[in-house]
């Protein structure tokens, strides 16, 4: 191979030992031009050392270095089986178990922002003026997503939410509000 790389046949004890098929290191020997593995007579096309030498699908049960640690692992190919060709193309069947999931919703009435020192000046009495005009809709928020802008209302002596405007989807969660 170029630059002086080869395969060499890892089909030592130790390998026989732990059950794997033969496996192939790469093994950088100034003097070498092509690498053959040591039992066949077939030369391994020259290039890129690592991309020839690396194991494919063609090549399973061999072994290659770990790129972290440069420890020898074994490398197997993975046979999946075929996926049925309705797969993944079902109806609103499969959505039914989200209808019932409970997200968190939370509404912002506005923000401001101050500094540390203000902050631990304040206490009970204290007034944050935010930056949101009163006539602004307040944010109603799905997770962490902005989802719609509602009027904060009271309902049975309870805070409540009346939409005004549902946003579309992955609205900014920075955005204002209109």
């Amino acid at each position: 191979m170029a630059d002086g790389w080869q395969l060499r046949d890892a089909g030592s004890s130790a390998a026989r030992r732990r059950r794997t098929p033969k496996s192939y290191f790469i093994n950088h020997q100034s003097s070498m031009e092509t690498a053959m593995p040591e039992t066949s007579n077939a030369p391994i096309q020259t290039g890129d050392p690592v991309r020839d030498a690396s194991p494919g699908p063609h090549d399973p049960g061999h072994e290659s270095r770990d790129a972290d640690h440069g420890a020898r692992v074994p490398v197997r190919e993975v046979q999946f089986p075929e996926a049925p060709p309705d797969a993944g193309t079902g109806g609103h069947g499969q959505f039914d178990i989200l209808l019932d999931m409970n997200v968190p919703i939370s509404v912002v009435l506005g923000q401001v922002q101050i500094p540390v020192r203000r902050l631990l000046q304040l206490g009970p009495g204290s007034v944050l003026k935010l930056e949101k005009p009163i006539e602004t809709p307040a944010d109603l928020y799905v997770k962490d997503s902005r989802f719609a802008e509602v009027d904060v209302v009271v309902v049975e002596d309870r805070f409540a939410v009346r939409l005004r405007k549902i946003l579309g989807a992955g609205a900014p969660a920075n955005s204002p509000g209109v």
